[in-house]
């Protein structure tokens, strides 16, 4: 497979719950060349201070918003630090796999035209009746092989793509992989 470099953009607001794990499986990635952008989006809670403890580490780069600006809006900032051949998406409230990164590169090497890729994602099984409704709306998400949609904590693009096609940032709190 031939290696690209990849940025993970990684936005956050509030995170603190969960951002720690998060930030810990991407430093996990069996991937050699990438790096992180993680954009505070002016969070209130201790995001900021967990973050300041990976301030030092050389393959992350993070940018504090000073107000909350939305997560597209956040996308796009990302975007416009990122160098890399490729940019990939998780969210905050994710935990990747150690392969998430290869098994994202994987179609960019097998056709040029490709431009968008998206995975799969397994979410834990439903505490409520209610969780499992949404679980069945979403489900098409769970299973293995390609889907036809791109959910946004699984999702990579070339950057030469959104340089052109930014995301829309008058959807301040996600959903434009959808529309």
């Amino acid at each position: 497979m031939k290696p690209f470099s990849i940025t993970i953009i990684l936005c956050v607001y509030n995170g603190e719950y969960i951002l720690e794990k998060c930030i810990e499986s991407l430093l996990a990635l069996n991937y050699d060349t990438f790096n992180i952008i993680i954009i505070n989006d002016g969070s209130t809670d201790r995001t900021s201070k967990i973050l300041y403890s990976y301030e030092e580490n050389r393959n992350i780069l993070i940018y504090h918003n000073k107000i909350n600006l939305g997560l597209m809006a956040s996308r796009n900032i990302g975007v416009s630090l990122s160098r890399s051949e490729i940019v990939a998406f998780t969210d905050a409230d994710c935990i990747v796999t150690n392969n998430w990164l290869k098994e994202l590169a994987f179609p960019f090497s097998k056709k040029d035209n490709i431009v968008i890729v998206g995975g799969r994602i397994n979410d834990p099984a439903p505490n409520t009746y209610w969780e499992s409704v949404m679980k069945g709306i979403y489900s098409f998400s769970n299973k293995s092989g390609y889907s036809r949609k791109v959910i946004g904590c699984n999702m990579a693009f070339k950057r030469s793509f959104l340089l052109e096609n930014s995301f829309d940032e008058t959807l301040k709190y996600g959903g434009d992989e959808t529309a």
